[in-house]
């Protein structure tokens, strides 16, 4: 078992933003209130953090499949996106202009035949 205080070995970009975000939100690198917030062991984090080789490979594959097929990253990993919320108020909005445009149309064939029914009346008085 490791020392709760023995600092990170840092070696690769991914982890040295990672720490770098650790520093920034907590004012030091420990990975406690990171790992208990996203539910991970220490240890496992600790490691991939620590790798020389391509432990974050895998999450790099998917930022650029990501950006190949024009869609979060968050999509293509939980299925949900940050957009989503708004693209769902999007399409309630473009469904309600929808609708309005379908009844304006009925209301202006009403109206022509309104105004076809007023001239018939005139033609008639006359």
């Amino acid at each position: 078992m490791r020392e709760k205080d023995k600092p990170l070995k840092i070696s690769n970009p991914v982890s040295k933003r990672i720490v770098s975000g650790l520093l920034k939100r907590n004012g030091n690198d420990k990975l406690y209130d990171l790992c208990r917030s996203i539910n991970a062991h220490q240890g496992s984090i600790r490691r991939r953090l620590e790798a020389k080789d391509k432990s974050w490979a895998v999450a790099e594959d998917l930022y650029n499949i990501s950006k190949y097929l024009n869609v979060d990253i968050e999509w293509i990993i939980t299925g949900k996106s940050k957009n989503s919320e708004s693209n769902r108020e999007n399409q309630k909005w473009m469904n309600l202009a929808l609708n309005y445009e379908k009844q304006m149309k009925k209301l202006e064939k009403t109206n022509t035949k309104l105004k076809t029914a007023l001239i018939l009346l005139k033609d008639i008085d006359r």
